[in-house]
Parts: C-alpha cells; structure tokens; sequence
C-alpha cells in the first residue's frame, strides 16, 4: 500500500481548471519527483496534499486513511509526521484556507533510525486583503482584473492571450469570513460580444444585469441565436462601498471607467484606485464615480 496516494483529483478555481483527474502514488522511503512545465499544476498539487486547498473531486490518502481533519502532514512541536517532504516555498494569502492572522509551521519527519525529528520552523502572516490585479491586452484595447491566485498565475504565464499586467492594483477580500461585515459581494459578469468582464458592487445593478441575462437567453434560444450578451460569472471578491463618494479612514477609493463603445459593440470598464489614472482616464472615458474602497 502507498504511504501516499492521489486519487483522481480535480481542482478549479473559477472556471480554470488546474488539476484534471490527477492520480500519483509515493511508497515509504521513495523519493519522488513531480515535474512540469511552469503553470502545470505542480504547486496546486503541493498544496492539495498538505490541506492548504481540498479538492473539488477525487481523494488523497496517507497511509490508507483519507487525507482529511485528522490527518498528521503538519502539526504541532509535540507530535510527529507520518512522512518527510522536501521543502518549498508557498504563498500564502486569504486565497488560501487559512484564516487571516499569524501562524507557526513546523515540519517533522523521521530519522533513518525512525527516531522523529523537527526538519523546520517558519512563522506566517497571513493577510486578510488581497491584491486585485490588473492587465491590459493590447489586441483588444481591453482591461480586465483578478485576484483569483490561478488565474493570475495563468494570464502572468500568458497562457490566455495577450494580457499583460499595468502595474496598477487594489486590495479586496476573497471571501466574506476574511472581510469586514459590512462588506458586499462584487459580482462579476463576461460578455463574448465586446468579449469584455464587468464588475459591480452594487446589488441592485447586479440582479438587473441577472435579469437581463436570463430574458436574452430566452429570447435568443427562441431565435436559435448564440448568446453574447453579460452572463453573470459569480463573485470576484468582497469590498466596502463608498457613502456619499467617500470611502472610510484607511481605505482609499476605486473608480470605474468606461470606454463608452456600446455601439461598437465593444464595451469595456477599468478600475483604478491611483489619482494619477484617475485624472488621465478622465480624457476619453467616462468617470462613473467610486465603486469600492480598497483597504491601503
């Protein structure tokens, strides 16, 4: 029986699939190498096994148990690890399942003559915003913007077209449990006819745009068209609103753009919370005011 065992996994993240019904076994003093190219899959594997992410299908078993709560990869100073890795470096931000806060990692293992011993200590801060990235495809004269760690991974990779980084960003929360509570969900919607994304905090706009995407779907299935119109996506992550245009002590406001091409039939929006982009994109593009407040 393998000391480890994975079992058809799958993993997404959104609607990227990273891991594909990935299976791998490890015996007890083997050492195995996972090797592929850069966005592969590698570290989601990694990350997979030691709990930081859980698979959306499939199982991983150390030992023959399924790799759950209980399982001993990593724990405390008192206890052993049923097995030793090699050492890498993770990432680690609220995109993960650790709640925000500081942590300690130790890493145990055994000894040739089986006798457990600490290989390593780290301490983690783990912070509770995320970076929401932004990028420009030149092909399109689009912007777009993520925080989701795959997908930033793979448009950094260029594994989806031209989409380059700007060097612009803003902060945000990932998931409600991580943010304030008076944060909102940004709902996040894709259209294949301008082939452009939209965000928006606001519930109201956000249920009218669902609204609309339902009565188009109807009636283009009903004339055998191709739907190309906003289709909702689901959230892109948690922000404060502004009130009155302002955003709270500690937080600085991020304005929405748009490029005012609807009849091109080539919308798009940018989200900047930078005063110096803020004054530029104010030649040519609509100001549609703040949207969110991005924590500094």
């Amino acid at each position: 029986m393998p000391l480890l065992s994975v079992e058809r996994v799958t993993r997404r993240f959104g609607g990227i699939v990273a891991l594909d019904d990935v299976s791998l076994d490890a015996n007890a003093g083997e050492i195995v190498g996972l090797i592929g190219p850069n966005g592969a899959g590698k570290t989601t594997v990694f990350n997979l096994i030691t709990r930081v992410y859980r698979p959306d299908s499939g199982a991983i078993r150390i030992d023959g148990t399924e790799h759950g709560a209980t399982s001993k990869l990593f724990t405390t100073a008192n206890s052993t690890m049923p097995m030793r890795t090699s050492t890498q470096t993770l990432t680690l931000d609220a995109s993960t399942h650790l709640n925000p806060g500081s942590y300690r990692v130790e890493g145990w293992g055994r000894t040739s003559d089986g006798v457990p011993e600490k290989f390593f200590e780290r301490t983690l801060a783990i912070s509770s915003a995320t970076p929401v990235v932004e990028y420009y495809s030149p092909s399109r004269d689009h912007y777009f913007m993520s925080i989701n760690p795959e997908e930033v991974a793979s448009l950094d990779q260029g594994r989806t077209s031209d989409w380059r980084r700007t060097g612009q960003q803003f902060k945000a929360w990932v998931r409600a449990s991580d943010a304030p509570a008076n944060a909102v969900p940004v709902c996040r919607f894709y259209a294949l006819g301008p082939d452009s994304h939209f965000f928006t905090a606001s519930a109201t706009e956000c249920a009218n745009l669902k609204a609309l995407e339902q009565q188009q779907r109807k009636a283009d299935a009903a004339a055998g068209r191709r739907f190309e119109g906003w289709g909702y996506e689901g959230i892109a992550f948690y922000s404060i609103l502004p009130r009155d245009g302002s955003c709270p002590a500690g937080m600085s406001p991020v304005n929405r753009f748009y490029n005012n091409r609807y009849a091109q039939n080539d919308s798009n929006h940018r989200f900047t919370g930078d005063p110096l982009q803020r004054s530029a994109m104010s030649v040519g593009w609509n100001d549609e005011g703040s949207q969110f407040c991005g924590p500094l």
